[in-house]
């Protein structure tokens, strides 16, 4: 059963983890709707898998894909399966501007592919001005930390490119 908070299928204490993470970004509310619309365009959510070398292996822009949230595809997953022992991690955009933070579906979707391929991985979330890397810090399923970056990744602005 869901509760009113949107949690499904999780216990409290998972449930109290994801509050801590903090608010979600990127969830289409007025406030990132006014930002898209003064940057002259909608911003649509684009992925990239990155390898240990910091190199784009694959652009994830999928059919569906909105300014609130990204279809998975097999071809993503059989990217990721096929490179699990070069990839350091996968990132994707959040509409808006500010630090960006992973919303209850990110989190739940870091743990299960990390649970799938059987290592950690790094979680990049950028938004139109910031970048933040978000990493499983335990020891529960969904106890990740965000951190935010000083410096961009050199693959950022090929990811905002491809989100507009």
């Amino acid at each position: 059963m869901e509760t009113k908070e949107g949690f499904h299928g999780i216990g409290r204490r998972e449930r109290r983890i994801i509050e801590a993470v903090g608010p979600t970004r990127g969830c289409g509310g007025r406030r990132d709707r006014l930002a898209r619309e003064e940057e002259g365009g909608a911003m649509i959510e684009a992925g990239v898998v990155v390898d240990l070398e910091g190199v784009p292996l694959h652009w994830h822009l999928p059919a569906g894909r909105t300014g609130t949230s990204i279809p998975d595809s097999r071809e993503l997953w059989d990217v990721l399966w096929t490179n699990r022992e070069r990839i350091a991690g996968f990132a994707h955009t959040h509409p808006g501007h500010g630090v960006p933070g992973p919303s209850n579906e990110d989190v739940t979707t870091f743990s299960a592919v990390e649970l799938a391929l059987g290592r950690r991985l790094a979680w990049w979330i950028a938004s139109a001005d910031r970048v933040a890397v978000v990493r499983w810090i335990g020891p529960g399923n969904y106890d990740y930390g965000t951190e935010p970056l000083e410096t961009d990744p050199s693959w950022v602005d090929e990811l905002r490119r491809r989100s507009k």
